[in-house]
C-alpha cells in the first residue's frame, strides 16, 4: 500500500510543480489526475455524499467550505484511504501547497487543505486522520451554492437547510428587501459614515424603483450593479458589493497608465496577437470611447475606492477595464508610433488571469536584496518567507516592493515585520461603531469603541535583519500592504519611496443581501497609523515621490523609483 502511494505521488509531484505556470485548467487537470490515482488505490473505499444548507446548528461543528445560505445540493464521490502514513500523507499537504500559487486554497492544518475550481463549481478537499491513518479524499460539485460540512469524512448525507422565510418572496420583493439590507447595513457599521457627503437616506429612496425595476426585468445582473453604485457613493475601498458580477468574463490583455495614456502590459491570446497586439503598444480607444473617457464612465463607478489614486489603479491596471459580458465583442483601437491598428476579441469565459507567487525574491548589484511581496494572501505565505530568508539575510541592504499589493492578511505582514527591528513594533490605534439602544432611547449621542494598537515583538529564534531597507509603494499598495507600509514607517525603519497608497484599510461586515444574487463587505474599522496619522481617505505619502515612466516600464531606462531606492542605500 504505501510504495503504491509513494508511486501515485512520486509521478504526479513534477506536474503538480508544474503547475505554478500553469492556468486553472492544468490545475483541474493536476488534481483529478491525483483524485483518480486515490480512487484506484487498492483498499479505496468509494461513497457517493450529498450535503446541503447552511445553519450551523444542523451541522455539528460548523461547515469546511460553505457559500452564502449552501443552497443546491453539492454532491460527489468521497474517498476513504485506509493505512496511509503521516509521512505520505504530509505529501498531499505539499501537492496542496503547490497547487494554491494558481488556485485559491485554504490549508486549515497540517492534515487537512481545500480548493474549490471557481468555473466548475467544484471542491477538492482531503483530510487525514492520524488515529486511523485513513485519508479521505473528496470531490464534489453543485449548481448552487457550496457546502461541505467539517463531518464530511465520517457523514454521508446532510442537510442544514435554513428556514427560508423569504422563500414566496417575489423577485421584486427580493431586491427591494437586498436594497433595504445595504442601506440598514451601512447605517449600524459603516466606520465613516461622518465622511459620506451624500445623503444615504435619499439615497436610498432614489434607487428604489430602478432596483424594482431591474427586478421585474429579471435582470439580477443590474440590480446588483445599482446596489454596487450606491454603496460606491460611500467613498470607501473596503465597502462594496458584490456576487452580481459571475457573467463577467476577463479579457486575456492587460493595461497600465502612465503619464495618463493606458498601454499594452501583457498580450496572453494567440488570437489578440495574430491580429498584430504586442506589448507597449497604446491602447486609444474601446468600443469607440476614448480608453480614458470609457474607463471612467463604464468601470469607475462601480469601483468602491477612498482615493483617487485607488480609482486610477483599479479602473486601468489590470484586467477591469476590459472585462466584458460573456459573449460581447470588445472592439479596440491601439497606436503603434504613428500607426493604428483595430482589434476586436470576445470573451467566453475560458480565461482566468494567473496570481503570482506572493513573495519573489532577487539579488541585485552590490548584494542588495530585492523582496517583491506580492500579495499577502497565500496560504503558505510565512512558509513562502521562511525559506528565503536565510538569502536576505546574505545582503547588505534589502528593498521591499509593495507596488500594486493589494492586501490579503495584515498577520502575515506582521511576520515579515517582525523579522526587521530588535525593537517592540507598534501597530497602530483603530474605532469602531457601537449602538447602545439605551442611549437612543435617552436621546444621547452613540459611543464610539476605541481599541489600542498592538505591539508585535521581534523573532528570537533566528537572526533580526538589521542592515538598511527602503520600501516601494503606489496607488496599488492597498489594504494589508497599507497596514505593513503605516508600522513600517511608524518603526522609522527606512524611506518610502514611489507614488500614495491607496488609502483604504479596515475590516469588513458581511451581509447577504440578496441569496444567491448580491452580497455586501461594508467597513467596520477605521485605523490609524502608529503615530496617529490618518491615512484612510488620504494614502500613505512617500518620502520620496517618484513615478515610473514609459521608457523604464517598458524599455531599457533603469526605473527611477528603483534608481531612488538605490541611491538612498549607498
Amino acid at each position: 500500500m504505501k510504495k503504491l502511494i509513494t508511486a501515485i505521488l512520486g509521478a504526479l509531484f513534477p506536474l503538480a510543480i508544474s503547475a505554478r505556470e500553469a492556468d486553472i485548467n492544468a490545475v483541474t487537470v493536476r488534481l483529478d489526475s491525483l483524485y483518480n490515482a486515490v480512487l484506484n488505490a487498492p483498499g479505496a473505499r468509494v461513497c457517493n455524499v450529498k450535503f446541503t444548507g447552511s445553519d450551523g446548528s444542523k451541522a455539528p461543528g460548523g461547515f469546511r467550505w460553505q457559500r452564502g445560505l449552501g443552497k443546491g445540493w453539492t454532491q460527489g464521490l468521497r474517498i476513504s484511504l485506509p493505512g496511509v502514513s503521516p509521512s505520505r500523507a504530509a505529501e498531499f499537504d505539499t501537492f496542496f501547497r503547490e497547487i494554491g500559487r494558481d488556485n485559491f486554497v485554504i490549508r486549515y492544518n497540517d492534515h487537512c487543505s481545500a480548493t474549490l475550481v471557481e468555473p466548475l463549481n467544484t471542491i477538492y478537499i482531503y483530510d487525514y486522520d492520524s488515529a486511523d491513518s485513513c485519508l479521505s479524499f473528496l470531490k464534489a460539485s453543485t449548481t448552487g451554492e457550496i457546502c461541505v460540512p467539517k463531518v464530511w469524512p465520517r457523514v454521508d448525507s446532510l442537510d442544514a437547510t435554513l428556514h427560508d422565510p423569504l422563500a414566496f418572496a417575489s423577485r421584486r420583493e427580493l431586491a427591494l428587501l437586498g436594497l433595504s439590507r445595504l442601506w440598514a447595513g451601512v447605517k449600524r457599521n459603516f466606520a465613516f459614515m461622518e465622511r459620506v457627503k451624500v445623503d444615504w437616506d435619499s439615497l436610498y429612496v432614489a434607487n428604489m424603483a430602478p432596483v424594482a425595476q431591474a427586478a421585474d426585468n429579471g435582470d439580477d445582473e443590474r440590480t446588483g450593479e445599482l446596489l454596487q453604485l450606491m454603496a460606491a457613493k460611500l467613498v470607501d475601498g473596503h465597502t462594496y458589493v458584490y456576487g452580481y458580477d459571475r457573467r463577467k468574463c476577463h479579457t486575456p490583455l492587460s493595461t497600465v497608465i502612465l503619464d495618463g495614456r493606458v498601454y499594452v502590459d501583457k498580450v496572453l491570446s494567440p488570437v489578440l496577437e495574430e491580429q498584430g497586439i504586442r506589448r507597449g503598444m497604446e491602447l486609444v480607444s474601446v468600443n469607440g470611447i476614448p480608453v480614458v473617457e470609457y474607463g471612467q464612465r463604464r468601470v469607475m463607478p462601480y469601483i468602491s475606492s477612498s482615493t483617487p489614486q485607488w480609482s486610477e489603479h483599479a479602473t486601468f491596471n489590470g484586467y477591469n477595464l476590459l472585462a466584458a459580458k460573456k459573449g460581447e465583442t470588445m472592439r479596440m483601437t491601439f497606436r503603434n508610433g504613428k500607426k493604428c491598428l483595430e482589434a476586436e476579441y470576445t470573451p467566453d469565459g475560458n480565461f482566468r488571469p494567473n496570481s503570482p507567487r506572493a513573495i519573489e525574491f532577487s539579488m541585485l548589484k552590490n548584494h542588495v536584496g530585492l523582496l517583491r511581496i506580492n500579495n499577502f494572501m497565500d496560504a503558505d505565505f510565512r512558509e513562502q518567507f521562511d525559506n528565503i530568508y536565510p538569502a536576505i539575510l546574505k545582503t547588505r541592504a534589502l528593498i521591499i516592493d509593495l507596488r500594486g499589493n493589494e492586501g490579503g492578511n495584515s498577520g502575515n505582514g506582521d511576520h515579515i515585520l517582525r523579522h526587521l527591528s530588535s525593537d517592540t513594533i507598534k501597530t497602530g490605534a483603530w474605532t469602531s461603531p457601537a449602538y447602545i439602544p439605551a442611549f437612543a432611547s435617552w436621546s444621547m449621542e452613540q459611543p464610539v469603541h476605541h481599541g489600542a494598537g498592538n505591539t508585535l515583538a521581534p523573532v528570537t529564534d533566528r537572526p533580526v535583519y538589521d542592515r538598511p531597507a527602503v520600501l516601494l509603494v503606489d496607488g496599488g499598495t492597498f489594504s494589508a500592504a497599507e497596514d505593513f507600509t503605516a508600522a513600517f514607517r511608524g518603526m522609522g525603519r527606512g524611506k518610502i519611496v514611489g507614488t500614495p497608497t491607496a488609502g483604504s484599510t479596515g475590516n469588513g461586515v458581511r451581509i447577504v443581501l440578496i441569496p444567491g444574487v448580491a452580497y455586501a463587505n461594508i467597513c467596520s474599522k477605521h485605523d490609524v497609523a502608529p503615530d496617529g496619522t490618518e491615512f484612510v481617505g488620504i494614502g500613505i505619502k512617500p518620502d520620496i515621490e517618484i513615478r515610473e515612466t514609459y521608457g523604464s516600464f517598458f524599455g531599457s531606462e533603469g526605473s527611477p523609483v528603483g534608481n531612488a531606492a538605490l541611491s538612498l542605500l549607498r
